[in-house]
């Protein structure tokens, strides 16, 4: 998986093989961070990179955006992208946007919002749009629900709950507490690195006067 990562990063992002290396174990921290395999990360960059690679020195931060939506909706990063995607038209947002506010009653989505937004801020805008409706996920009828759905073009009804079921707050606490997870493991391993750091001095200086007391021992003798 981080031999096939690499192979993306250097050939379809055009990195560098430091960079690539440097991002690799950027990568690596963040799996750590959200609590996923590092192996299921880079194999979702490589299987996402072709459909992300238009934000050109961008990409990266995208993906790792969405990763964290995906975090925070419980669905891939592929089937979120696999939603997002037909956003990159004008003519298909604008046709999802009209959609979906004919279904809430409501100018809650804009077109040109949608269109120029990444993946990680459209699903946020699709949360957003029945917030501002004054309802919620849960409110909706089932026929209502399918209707949201097809709307905003999401065939999956599971996958439409696990985006509209949660509130704009809670959505936005998802991302907030995986920055901060992130943040915190940061520090934690810089602080480890430093008591390691520390610890090596230590034992170094006790080596050396365990060494220097036992050649003082032989002197004496």
């Amino acid at each position: 998986a981080a031999a096939q990562a690499l192979d993306t990063m250097t050939k379809t992002l055009g990195m560098s093989a430091m960079e690539a290396g440097n991002l690799s174990q950027r990568m690596v921290q963040m799996a750590v961070d959200i609590g996923i395999p590092p192996a299921r990360l880079m194999q979702e960059l490589s299987a996402t990179a072709p459909m992300l690679a238009q934000w050109g020195d961008q990409t990266v931060s995208v993906f790792l955006d969405i990763q964290r939506a995906a975090k925070a909706t419980g669905l891939a990063v592929g089937e979120l992208i696999g939603i997002t995607k037909q956003y990159d038209t004008f003519r298909g947002a604008a046709e999802a946007a009209g959609r979906l506010n004919a279904v809430l009653g409501g100018p809650y989505l804009n077109s040109i919002q949608l269109l120029n937004a990444n993946e990680e801020e459209r699903i946020r805008l699709l949360i957003q749009s029945i917030e501002l409706s004054g309802r919620s996920w849960q409110s909706l009828g089932r026929f209502e629900k399918q209707a949201v759905a097809a709307a905003a073009g999401i065939n999956d009804m599971s996958a439409a709950s696990r985006i509209f079921g949660q509130s704009l707050s809670e959505y936005d606490n998802a991302q907030r507490a995986a920055r901060a997870n992130a943040e915190e493991q940061r520090n934690l391993a810089e602080r480890a690195a430093q008591a390691q750091t520390v610890y090596e001095m230590m034992t170094a200086t006790l080596n050396s006067m365990a060494f220097s007391q036992y050649w003082q021992g032989l002197a004496a003798s």
